[in-house]
């Protein structure tokens, strides 16, 4: 059984790229515009295996967004991956990040490396 990721994006071409990467991968793959987007698919259809989020979205930041789902999900069978081009703007946001995520990646990121560290992340929940 195929795993399903969640991606949470603001870009269009950035979503798209995402979307074609993790289905040619044989992943389940929804994509959300934004953090806002991405709350509406996670009431509506649960959680998905992974969720990989923007950090910089409107709205409702990356950060924000895997908060909420840590909340909802304290056992942390979600993995989640937060994406930045930006550092981040103070430590307290480092530190909720840490508490929220894991694992964070910095943009633009190598697809193929990518790939694998969903792979192991996925892997490691067994």
């Amino acid at each position: 059984m195929s795993k399903t990721v969640l991606i949470a994006e603001d870009d269009k071409d950035v979503r798209l790229m995402l979307y074609r990467m993790f289905s040619n991968h044989d992943y389940n793959v929804i994509t959300a515009k934004d953090g806002r987007d991405a709350m509406r698919i996670l009431r509506e259809e649960g959680f998905p295996d992974l969720i990989l989020a923007d950090h910089n979205m409107p709205g409702l930041t990356g950060l924000e967004l895997l908060q909420e789902v840590r909340k909802r999900d304290p056992d942390k069978a979600v993995k989640t991956i937060l994406a930045t081009a930006t550092h981040m703007r103070t430590s307290d946001d480092v530190r909720a990040a840490i508490d929220h995520v894991d694992l964070m990646l910095a943009k633009p990121f190598d697809y193929d490396k990518l790939i694998q560290l969903v792979e192991r992340l996925l892997q490691s929940e067994a």
